[in-house]
């Protein structure tokens, strides 16, 4: 079996690779920002102001190459008595120290051009911090792989440690086939996407428009044509264009997040991996998760398909580029996962905590009628009796205030707690009573003459909220809530 060793002791560079993709991804998102000059000068062809802008354009780009240099070269990193030390920066010189035991887990992520030259991207999540804390751009492949099972696993005090790359595979816990991707696909949120896809579209034709100074024609000018919107006709056939180009975006998405997902259970932990082009690789401790939840919209639940989520420690506030979801298309998928967290609780046999029907009228007098009142009475001058559309806010609160109250349903053992909520998808969540950090008891005036309270569990890794339940329950939950969190004496990260 082979076997490689490095000394993390030493400094470490990043890998000669690193340069070309910071160079790479820096010009990327530098035209990100300039690209409407970029077409202006494609479009209005050669003349005084265009030469100006080219001029100025390699000049910006000659600094950006610099400024690339500086930081790669600047950039070393090494392992000291259990802590990773980072030092970066020419003018201004920055060190970072992190504790290896305060990492909550160590991500992997390959674009095609790392795949390109064998390397990895790698960054690092540690408790307390609402951003990823370090992240270091390109390492080989294999250095990566060692770096990565180095602090989540061995973490030894040597400064020393050893991969073996000819270590026995094993066999992923889940996976996801193509008829899995069909259904992602088909069962994506096409609304979203429809509306993104068409404010993009609205706001790049505005912006070709005033860089080039010229109207819009072949393709652009056919779909103006067919979209007047001053027709019932033109409108429909707008709604239907982006409709069926939003559809087919959802499944390009679906297919390059997913594509090529596998989760493969170790002695610590979950290691997932997906991505068709840009492969990540995130490693989730078992210690790690506070609490798991899974939800899907109408559609996915009768398909039978959830997104289940990783609340894992320190990502409660994270973007959610860096949280832990994973598809769940077969129910044996979640009971897997729960094994090595908290089974499903009997919920047919215990005696559910619900929701007070007080919640329903507070919610369309404050999120219904009030402000359709306002709205309607402001836009009056502007749009005379259109404003009353606005009243219809206070049916669709009342739906969804019953529709929430109805599923909203709390179970507990002396061990963990369930809650199943929705309006019109589903969501359950369960989380181990010694996970609970703090809990806060919460009363407005209209809750204490009502004798209601509200309740808010805090983990490491994000809150759970019981709203409008009786406050001698609320009472009990808080003070075993309290008990748990004085008594436990298991590590909660």
């Amino acid at each position: 079996m082979e076997k490689t060793e490095t000394d993390w002791s030493q400094p470490q560079r990043q890998g000669g690779p690193a340069l070309l993709i910071i160079i790479f991804k820096t010009f990327i998102g530098l035209l990100k920002n300039i690209w409407p000059l970029v077409i202006a000068i494609l479009f209005t062809g050669k003349n005084g102001g265009s030469n100006k802008m080219e001029w100025f354009l390699l000049l910006f780009s000659g600094l950006v190459l610099i400024r690339s240099l500086i930081e790669f070269y600047f950039f070393k990193f090494r392992i000291i008595k259990n802590e990773l030390i980072i030092r970066k920066g020419f003018i201004t010189k920055r060190t970072i120290v992190l504790p290896l035991e305060k990492i909550i887990a160590v991500h992997m992520e390959q674009s095609w051009l790392h795949r390109l030259f064998n390397a990895s991207q790698v960054s690092f999540d540690s408790a307390g911090s609402t951003k990823t804390e370090v992240v270091i751009k390109a390492i080989r492949f294999n250095k990566a792989k060692m770096l990565q099972q180095y602090i989540t696993e061995a973490r030894p005090l040597t400064g020393k440690a050893t991969l073996e790359l000819d270590r026995p595979q094993i066999k992923p816990l889940i996976t996801l086939s193509a008829s899995d991707l069909f259904k992602l696909s088909v069962s994506a949120n096409h609304v979203e996407a429809f509306f993104l896809l068409l404010v993009f579209s609205l706001t790049v034709i505005g912006n070709i428009s005033e860089a080039t100074g010229q109207q819009a024609s072949g393709v652009l000018s056919w779909l103006y044509q067919k979209t007047d919107t001053g027709t019932i006709t033109g409108v429909l056939f707008l709604a239907a264009f982006f409709l069926l180009v939003s559809m087919v975006v959802s499944a390009i998405r679906v297919l390059l997040i997913y594509a090529n997902f596998r989760i493969v259970r170790s002695e610590r932990g979950f290691s997932i991996r997906s991505g068709l082009i840009n492969t990540k690789e995130k490693l989730v401790p078992f210690s790690k998760i506070q609490y798991l939840s899974w939800k899907a919209n109408w559609l996915r639940k009768k398909m039978g398909i959830f997104l289940l989520h990783f609340h894992a420690a320190g990502t409660a506030e994270r973007h959610h580029k860096m949280q832990v979801i994973m598809p769940a298309t077969q129910k044996k998928f979640i009971t897997e996962i729960l094994k090595d967290y908290h089974q499903l609780l009997p919920v047919t046999i215990l005696k559910p905590l619900s929701v007070d029907k007080a919640y329903i009228a507070r919610n369309i007098l404050l999120k219904g009628i009030l402000p359709a009142g306002v709205l309607c009475f402001i836009s009056w001058f502007a749009i005379s009796w259109y404003a009353a559309f606005f009243l219809l806010l206070i049916p669709y609160v009342a739906l969804s205030s019953w529709l929430f109250r109805k599923k909203f349903n709390m179970w507990s053992v002396p061990e963990a707690i369930q809650i199943n909520k929705g309006i019109f998808g589903s969501e359950v969540s369960i989380m181990i009573w010694g996970k609970i950090q703090c809990i806060h008891f919460k009363q407005s005036i209209f809750q204490r003459r009502k004798k209601l309270a509200t309740l808010k569990l805090f983990t490491a890794g994000g809150a759970v909220t019981i709203p409008f339940i009786k406050q001698e329950e609320a009472v009990k939950i808080y003070n075993y809530a309290l008990f748990k969190i004085e008594s436990e004496n298991k590590k909660w990260l």
